[in-house]
């Protein structure tokens, strides 16, 4: 991400940095609040609302406990590929 950034100028890496956390926490918090199963609609691209309602569990798929580690990097690589996505 480091290496992407460099080639832009600070005001545009900072824009698509607000762009992203924006973004990130409005899906993440309609995601908590919503009765809609995500979790069925893989294809679709609401990745980030699908991947947070499997690591919150309760829907027709869920990701254990036990895997912490990949669902915390399914997280950042999301996240990651937003920003991306943005810039």
């Amino acid at each position: 991400m480091s290496t992407i950034s460099a080639y832009y100028k600070i005001e545009s890496v900072l824009i698509v940095v607000g762009i992203t956390v924006f973004v990130c926490l409005g899906v993440t918090l309609f995601s908590f609040q919503t009765k809609s199963d995500f979790t069925s609609c893989m294809g679709v691209l609401l990745f980030l609302a699908v991947d947070t309602q499997l690591i919150m569990g309760g829907k027709r798929h869920e990701i254990s406990a036990e895997d912490y580690v990949f669902a915390s990097l399914v997280l950042y690589i999301d996240i990651i590929y937003i920003f991306l996505c943005c810039s």
